[in-house]
Protein backbone atom coordinates (compact mmCIF):
# COMPACT_ATOMS: atom_id res chain seq x y z
CA UNK A 1 0.00 0.00 0.00
CA UNK A 2 1.76 2.71 -1.17
CA UNK A 3 2.54 6.17 0.14
CA UNK A 4 0.96 4.60 3.73
CA UNK A 5 0.39 7.27 6.60
CA UNK A 6 2.25 5.51 9.08
CA UNK A 7 6.28 6.36 7.90
CA UNK A 8 5.16 8.57 4.69
CA UNK A 9 7.97 11.00 5.95
CA UNK A 10 10.44 8.64 8.16
CA UNK A 11 13.29 8.34 5.27
CA UNK A 12 12.57 11.70 3.56
CA UNK A 13 11.78 13.46 7.06
CA UNK A 14 15.67 12.92 8.45
CA UNK A 15 17.29 13.47 5.10
CA UNK A 16 15.54 17.08 4.50
CA UNK A 17 14.87 18.64 7.47
CA UNK A 18 16.63 17.05 10.57
CA UNK A 19 20.13 16.39 8.75
CA UNK A 20 20.47 20.61 7.99
CA UNK A 21 19.87 21.10 11.54
CA UNK A 22 23.41 20.25 12.83
CA UNK A 23 24.73 23.15 10.04
CA UNK A 24 25.04 26.62 11.44
CA UNK A 25 23.59 27.91 8.12
CA UNK A 26 20.78 25.80 7.27
CA UNK A 27 19.58 26.00 3.64
CA UNK A 28 15.73 26.63 3.21
CA UNK A 29 13.24 24.19 3.51
CA UNK A 30 12.85 22.06 -0.18
CA UNK A 31 9.40 21.29 -1.76
CA UNK A 32 7.48 18.18 -0.71
CA UNK A 33 8.22 15.02 -2.22
CA UNK A 34 6.19 14.29 -5.74
CA UNK A 35 3.66 11.31 -3.98
CA UNK A 36 3.15 8.65 -6.07
CA UNK A 37 7.03 8.54 -7.78
CA UNK A 38 7.97 5.52 -7.94
CA UNK A 39 11.70 5.21 -6.00
CA UNK A 40 13.18 1.67 -6.31
CA UNK A 41 14.46 0.22 -3.30
CA UNK A 42 17.56 -2.65 -3.23
CA UNK A 43 16.13 -6.16 -2.90
CA UNK A 44 16.18 -8.73 -0.47
CA UNK A 45 19.54 -10.58 -0.03
CA UNK A 46 17.50 -13.61 -1.63
CA UNK A 47 16.06 -11.78 -4.09
CA UNK A 48 19.07 -10.27 -4.98
CA UNK A 49 20.67 -13.69 -5.15
CA UNK A 50 18.24 -15.19 -7.37
CA UNK A 51 18.16 -12.11 -9.69
CA UNK A 52 22.15 -12.40 -10.29
CA UNK A 53 21.62 -15.97 -11.10
CA UNK A 54 19.28 -15.20 -13.18
CA UNK A 55 21.31 -13.13 -15.40
CA UNK A 56 24.43 -15.65 -15.61
CA UNK A 57 22.03 -18.78 -16.45
CA UNK A 58 18.34 -19.92 -17.22
CA UNK A 59 16.73 -21.90 -14.02
CA UNK A 60 16.68 -24.95 -14.07
CA UNK A 61 13.40 -26.97 -14.61
CA UNK A 62 11.09 -27.81 -11.39
CA UNK A 63 7.83 -29.28 -10.91
CA UNK A 64 5.17 -26.78 -11.09
CA UNK A 65 2.40 -29.50 -9.74
CA UNK A 66 0.21 -28.17 -7.10
CA UNK A 67 0.46 -30.92 -4.97
CA UNK A 68 3.28 -33.74 -4.53
CA UNK A 69 3.32 -35.71 -1.44
CA UNK A 70 1.30 -33.47 0.80
CA UNK A 71 3.59 -30.98 -0.26
CA UNK A 72 2.63 -27.74 -1.85
CA UNK A 73 4.45 -25.42 -4.23
CA UNK A 74 3.25 -22.09 -3.50
CA UNK A 75 3.24 -19.32 -5.82
CA UNK A 76 1.53 -15.98 -7.78
CA UNK A 77 0.55 -16.98 -11.35
CA UNK A 78 -1.06 -15.45 -14.16
CA UNK A 79 -4.23 -17.76 -15.65
CA UNK A 80 -3.67 -19.23 -18.78
CA UNK A 81 -4.97 -17.11 -21.97
CA UNK A 82 -5.01 -13.79 -19.69
CA UNK A 83 -2.96 -10.83 -19.58
CA UNK A 84 -3.43 -10.74 -15.63
CA UNK A 85 -5.51 -11.50 -12.48
CA UNK A 86 -6.69 -8.76 -9.86
CA UNK A 87 -7.61 -8.63 -5.81
CA UNK A 88 -8.86 -6.51 -3.75
CA UNK A 89 -7.65 -4.54 -0.82
CA UNK A 90 -9.15 -2.36 1.76
CA UNK A 91 -7.02 -0.73 4.41
CA UNK A 92 -9.27 0.26 7.53
CA UNK A 93 -8.67 1.29 10.69
CA UNK A 94 -8.98 -1.39 13.40
CA UNK A 95 -10.54 0.39 16.10
CA UNK A 96 -11.53 4.21 17.02
CA UNK A 97 -8.64 6.12 18.00
CA UNK A 98 -5.84 3.32 16.72
CA UNK A 99 -4.34 5.61 14.27
CA UNK A 100 -2.22 8.83 15.31
CA UNK A 101 -0.81 11.52 12.87
CA UNK A 102 3.22 11.40 12.58
CA UNK A 103 4.94 14.19 14.84
CA UNK A 104 8.28 15.11 15.10
CA UNK A 105 9.10 15.93 19.36
CA UNK A 106 10.62 19.21 18.46
CA UNK A 107 11.70 19.54 21.77
CA UNK A 108 14.14 17.57 21.25
CA UNK A 109 15.84 19.79 18.28
CA UNK A 110 16.03 23.19 19.62
CA UNK A 111 18.46 23.99 16.32
CA UNK A 112 15.13 23.66 14.30
CA UNK A 113 14.30 27.22 13.40
CA UNK A 114 10.67 28.04 12.56
CA UNK A 115 10.58 27.72 8.30
CA UNK A 116 12.23 23.98 9.24
CA UNK A 117 9.58 23.27 11.25
CA UNK A 118 6.98 24.56 8.57
CA UNK A 119 8.66 22.03 6.37
CA UNK A 120 8.27 19.53 8.50
CA UNK A 121 4.60 19.81 9.02
CA UNK A 122 3.50 19.89 5.55
CA UNK A 123 5.90 16.87 4.87
CA UNK A 124 4.23 14.83 7.29
CA UNK A 125 0.56 16.06 5.89
CA UNK A 126 1.73 14.07 2.50
CA UNK A 127 0.04 10.89 3.35
CA UNK A 128 -2.86 8.97 2.56
CA UNK A 129 -6.40 8.58 4.94
CA UNK A 130 -6.69 6.15 7.24
CA UNK A 131 -9.13 4.25 5.16
CA UNK A 132 -8.78 3.50 1.34
CA UNK A 133 -8.92 1.05 -1.32
CA UNK A 134 -6.60 -0.56 -3.65
CA UNK A 135 -6.72 -2.79 -6.62
CA UNK A 136 -4.03 -5.58 -6.76
CA UNK A 137 -2.65 -6.56 -10.86
CA UNK A 138 -0.89 -9.92 -11.16
CA UNK A 139 0.56 -9.85 -14.63
CA UNK A 140 3.55 -11.12 -16.52
CA UNK A 141 6.73 -8.89 -15.70
CA UNK A 142 9.39 -11.29 -17.83
CA UNK A 143 8.92 -14.33 -19.55
CA UNK A 144 12.07 -15.32 -20.02
CA UNK A 145 12.64 -15.22 -16.43
CA UNK A 146 9.68 -16.63 -15.48
CA UNK A 147 9.14 -13.43 -13.20
CA UNK A 148 5.69 -11.82 -12.42
CA UNK A 149 5.11 -8.09 -10.80
CA UNK A 150 2.43 -6.95 -8.50
CA UNK A 151 0.96 -3.63 -9.06
CA UNK A 152 -1.26 -1.65 -6.53
CA UNK A 153 -3.43 1.01 -7.92
CA UNK A 154 -5.32 3.41 -5.75
CA UNK A 155 -9.00 3.60 -5.56
CA UNK A 156 -10.86 6.59 -4.97
CA UNK A 157 -10.40 8.51 -2.16
CA UNK A 158 -13.20 10.33 0.03
CA UNK A 159 -12.52 14.13 0.02
CA UNK A 160 -13.58 14.05 3.87
CA UNK A 161 -10.57 12.29 4.68
CA UNK A 162 -8.49 14.40 2.96
CA UNK A 163 -5.63 16.58 4.88
CA UNK A 164 -6.96 20.27 4.58
CA UNK A 165 -3.73 21.47 2.76
CA UNK A 166 -4.75 22.63 -0.48
CA UNK A 167 -1.67 21.25 -1.84
CA UNK A 168 -1.66 18.33 -0.56
CA UNK A 169 -5.12 17.20 -1.12
CA UNK A 170 -4.54 18.02 -4.83
CA UNK A 171 -1.33 15.68 -4.42
CA UNK A 172 -2.97 12.95 -3.21
CA UNK A 173 -6.17 13.29 -5.91
CA UNK A 174 -3.63 12.77 -8.25
CA UNK A 175 -3.13 9.28 -6.82
CA UNK A 176 -6.61 7.84 -7.91
CA UNK A 177 -6.58 5.25 -10.49
CA UNK A 178 -2.66 5.54 -10.44
CA UNK A 179 -0.34 2.37 -9.70
CA UNK A 180 1.47 3.44 -6.38
CA UNK A 181 3.37 0.73 -5.60
CA UNK A 182 5.14 -1.88 -7.79
CA UNK A 183 6.53 -5.71 -6.54
CA UNK A 184 8.39 -7.49 -8.89
CA UNK A 185 9.01 -11.48 -7.97
CA UNK A 186 11.31 -14.33 -8.73
CA UNK A 187 10.30 -17.62 -9.91
CA UNK A 188 11.72 -19.05 -6.63
CA UNK A 189 9.09 -16.60 -4.88
CA UNK A 190 11.35 -14.09 -3.59
CA UNK A 191 10.60 -10.21 -3.81
CA UNK A 192 12.79 -9.00 -6.39
CA UNK A 193 12.72 -5.45 -5.87
CA UNK A 194 10.09 -2.66 -4.53
CA UNK A 195 9.16 0.58 -6.35
CA UNK A 196 7.61 2.34 -3.73
CA UNK A 197 8.01 5.66 -2.26
CA UNK A 198 8.44 4.57 1.65
CA UNK A 199 10.50 1.90 3.05
CA UNK A 200 7.40 0.78 5.14
CA UNK A 201 5.84 -0.43 2.11
CA UNK A 202 8.91 -2.87 1.55
CA UNK A 203 8.28 -4.88 4.28
CA UNK A 204 4.65 -4.99 4.26
CA UNK A 205 4.69 -6.37 0.16
CA UNK A 206 7.41 -8.32 1.42
CA UNK A 207 4.81 -10.01 4.43
CA UNK A 208 1.98 -10.28 1.96
CA UNK A 209 3.48 -11.36 -1.42
CA UNK A 210 6.82 -13.24 -0.74
CA UNK A 211 6.39 -17.39 -0.82
CA UNK A 212 9.09 -19.92 0.71
CA UNK A 213 11.37 -21.03 -2.40
CA UNK A 214 10.75 -25.13 -1.28
CA UNK A 215 7.09 -26.96 -1.32
CA UNK A 216 5.78 -26.72 2.13
CA UNK A 217 3.57 -29.47 4.36
CA UNK A 218 1.42 -28.30 7.23
CA UNK A 219 3.21 -27.66 9.97
CA UNK A 220 6.10 -26.39 8.09
CA UNK A 221 7.20 -22.70 8.91
CA UNK A 222 9.58 -20.14 6.50
CA UNK A 223 11.08 -16.75 7.41
CA UNK A 224 10.63 -13.48 6.41
CA UNK A 225 13.86 -11.39 6.25
CA UNK A 226 11.72 -8.03 6.95
CA UNK A 227 13.98 -4.91 7.03
CA UNK A 228 14.88 -3.00 10.14
CA UNK A 229 14.99 1.07 9.29
CA UNK A 230 18.63 2.17 8.32
CA UNK A 231 20.09 5.69 8.09
CA UNK A 232 23.13 7.51 8.31
CA UNK A 233 21.78 9.74 11.60
CA UNK A 234 20.24 6.41 13.34
CA UNK A 235 22.56 4.22 15.17
CA UNK A 236 21.26 0.65 16.10
CA UNK A 237 21.17 -0.43 19.70
CA UNK A 238 18.72 -3.72 19.92
CA UNK A 239 17.02 -5.28 16.85
CA UNK A 240 14.49 -8.37 18.01
CA UNK A 241 12.85 -9.85 15.00
CA UNK A 242 10.26 -13.15 14.99
CA UNK A 243 9.34 -13.34 11.28
CA UNK A 244 8.04 -16.59 10.34
CA UNK A 245 4.84 -17.62 8.73
CA UNK A 246 3.66 -21.09 9.05
CA UNK A 247 1.54 -23.70 6.84
CA UNK A 248 -1.50 -24.71 8.84
CA UNK A 249 -3.57 -26.93 6.72
CA UNK A 250 -4.17 -27.62 2.50
CA UNK A 251 -7.39 -28.74 1.36
CA UNK A 252 -8.73 -30.00 -2.00
CA UNK A 253 -11.31 -28.02 -2.92
CA UNK A 254 -13.31 -28.34 -6.10
CA UNK A 255 -11.89 -25.44 -7.90
CA UNK A 256 -8.21 -26.37 -6.65
CA UNK A 257 -5.73 -26.80 -4.04
CA UNK A 258 -6.18 -24.50 -1.16
CA UNK A 259 -3.41 -23.69 1.37
CA UNK A 260 -4.28 -21.91 5.05
CA UNK A 261 -1.73 -19.54 6.19
CA UNK A 262 -0.88 -18.30 9.58
CA UNK A 263 0.95 -14.70 10.00
CA UNK A 264 2.79 -13.77 13.57
CA UNK A 265 5.53 -11.48 12.83
CA UNK A 266 7.01 -8.96 15.69
CA UNK A 267 10.07 -6.86 14.73
CA UNK A 268 11.30 -4.23 17.53
CA UNK A 269 14.00 -1.93 16.91
CA UNK A 270 15.68 0.58 18.90
CA UNK A 271 18.25 2.96 19.04
CA UNK A 272 19.00 6.56 18.95
CA UNK A 273 19.41 9.89 16.53
CA UNK A 274 23.01 11.74 15.73
CA UNK A 275 24.15 14.89 15.52
CA UNK A 276 20.80 16.34 15.08
CA UNK A 277 20.79 17.95 18.90
CA UNK A 278 23.59 18.53 21.54
CA UNK A 279 22.67 14.52 22.89
CA UNK A 280 21.82 11.53 20.96
CA UNK A 281 17.99 11.27 20.65
CA UNK A 282 16.09 7.97 21.30
CA UNK A 283 13.86 6.18 18.48
CA UNK A 284 11.99 2.84 19.46
CA UNK A 285 10.50 1.38 16.04
CA UNK A 286 7.92 -1.73 16.70
CA UNK A 287 6.32 -3.56 13.91
CA UNK A 288 3.36 -6.43 14.21
CA UNK A 289 1.51 -8.40 11.76
CA UNK A 290 -0.96 -11.22 12.83
CA UNK A 291 -3.73 -12.70 10.76
CA UNK A 292 -4.64 -15.79 8.58
CA UNK A 293 -5.07 -16.74 5.25
CA UNK A 294 -5.79 -18.28 2.45
CA UNK A 295 -3.82 -18.87 -1.10
CA UNK A 296 -5.37 -20.78 -3.77
CA UNK A 297 -2.21 -23.08 -4.91
CA UNK A 298 -3.74 -23.60 -8.22
CA UNK A 299 -5.06 -20.06 -9.24
CA UNK A 300 -2.03 -18.87 -7.95
CA UNK A 301 -3.42 -15.23 -5.50
CA UNK A 302 -5.05 -14.74 -2.66
CA UNK A 303 -8.32 -16.55 -1.97
CA UNK A 304 -8.94 -14.30 1.33
CA UNK A 305 -6.77 -12.53 3.88
CA UNK A 306 -7.37 -10.48 7.07
CA UNK A 307 -4.65 -9.22 9.18
CA UNK A 308 -3.92 -6.74 11.83
CA UNK A 309 -0.84 -4.46 10.92
CA UNK A 310 0.46 -2.22 13.49
CA UNK A 311 3.28 0.38 13.85
CA UNK A 312 4.08 2.33 16.35
CA UNK A 313 7.50 4.71 17.12
CA UNK A 314 8.38 6.59 20.04
CA UNK A 315 11.36 9.11 20.59
CA UNK A 316 11.56 11.59 18.23
CA UNK A 317 9.46 10.48 15.52
CA UNK A 318 5.98 9.61 16.89
CA UNK A 319 3.05 7.70 15.43
CA UNK A 320 0.74 4.72 16.05
CA UNK A 321 -0.99 2.62 13.52
CA UNK A 322 -3.38 0.13 14.13
CA UNK A 323 -5.19 -0.79 10.85
CA UNK A 324 -7.25 -4.22 9.72
CA UNK A 325 -5.98 -5.33 5.95
CA UNK A 326 -8.28 -7.64 3.94
CA UNK A 327 -8.06 -8.84 0.32
CA UNK A 328 -10.61 -10.73 -1.58
CA UNK A 329 -10.24 -12.02 -5.22
CA UNK A 330 -11.54 -10.00 -7.92
CA UNK A 331 -13.52 -12.17 -11.10
CA UNK A 332 -11.47 -9.91 -13.43
CA UNK A 333 -9.06 -7.25 -13.55
CA UNK A 334 -11.35 -4.46 -14.49
CA UNK A 335 -11.60 -3.22 -18.26
CA UNK A 336 -8.77 -0.14 -18.08
CA UNK A 337 -6.49 -1.98 -16.11
CA UNK A 338 -6.38 -4.86 -18.66
CA UNK A 339 -5.88 -2.38 -21.45
CA UNK A 340 -2.92 -1.36 -18.89
CA UNK A 341 -1.41 -4.28 -18.84
CA UNK A 342 -0.91 -4.90 -22.49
Amino acid sequence: MGTRQHVIGLLMILSVALAPAACEKAPPPGPPPALGKLEPLEPTPAGAARSEQLKQQQPPPVDTRDLVDGGVRLRWKVPEGERAQAFSVTVRPNRPGGCTALKINTRKLPRLKPKQLLALERLMSMRLPRSYDLTGLVRIKSQEYHTVAVDYVMGRLKPALLPRDRAVQKALKALQGKTVVSVELGDNGAVLGVNSPTMSDYNLQLILLELPEQRVKPGDTWPLQLRPFTHELFQQKKLSKKAQVSLIDVKQAKDGVLAILKYDLHMKQTGAFLRIAPRPVGQSIDLRFKGQGVFDVSGGCWKSLVVRYQMTASGLIQYRDDQRIKITPLPRPPKKLQEASR
